[in-house]
């Protein structure tokens, strides 16, 4: 297996969710260990330490996007500090369905209704 494969194995077994909370623990190489990005300093040194919500999981080997900054991390520089709870992960997914999507009925019914459905799932959990 060569580091690219290598990176993309990594990636997707590393159990990292949008929505999760991680830590940056160090600064990388570009293109280190399959890694197909580069590390842009001063911005992304200025992260590291820092706790902060993954966004997007970036598809192939570009890494992992995070609030806070327009860059994307390796997954092998970031620590697990609190899984995104199940009930909220898919929100940022449904407000986009229902931007895109024609329901037959106003725009605010449904956010409505999502918003009263993820309500009664956080009561449960």
């Amino acid at each position: 297996m060569d580091w690219q494969e290598w990176y993309k194995w990594g990636q997707e077994n590393s159990g990292f969710k949008k929505g999760d909370k991680v830590r940056v623990l160090g600064r990388v190489k570009s293109s280190e260990r399959g890694w197909d990005n580069g590390w842009i300093s001063p911005e992304m040194d200025l992260m590291i330490g820092k706790i902060c919500e993954i966004t997007q999981i970036g598809m192939g080997n570009t890494g992992i996007s995070l609030d806070g900054s327009r860059l994307r991390f390796p997954f092998f520089v970031l620590e697990l500090v609190e899984k995104a709870k199940e009930s909220t992960a898919l929100l940022p997914e449904i407000m986009e369905l229902v931007e895109k999507g024609n329901f037959g009925c106003s725009r605010q019914s449904v956010i409505d209704l999502v918003a009263k459905i993820f309500e009664k799932i956080n009561k449960k959990s």
